[in-house]
């Protein structure tokens, strides 16, 4: 996992070049993000596919667990 912000150490920023790497790299990283939420989404509604015609009682369980693992 990349981290929210990006420092070169070796580097001597002034403030306007080290506001735009920040802005570069929150961008990366934003998409990045977006990209495994989307997957996460993905795969929670393929497993659902497998509960949605099933009791009341066992769709209520399905929703505890992803509560949980929110």
């Amino acid at each position: 996992m990349k981290s929210l912000i990006k420092i070169n150490h070796k580097m001597t920023y002034d403030m306007k070049t080290f506001e735009d790497e920040q802005e570069k790299h929150r961008i990366e990283v934003s998409v990045v993000l977006r990209k495994n939420l989307e997957e996460i989404r993905r795969i929670l509604c393929e497993t659902y596919e497998s509960f949605v015609f099933q009791r009341s009682d066992v769709q209520k369980v399905w929703f505890r667990y992803v509560a949980q693992i929110d």
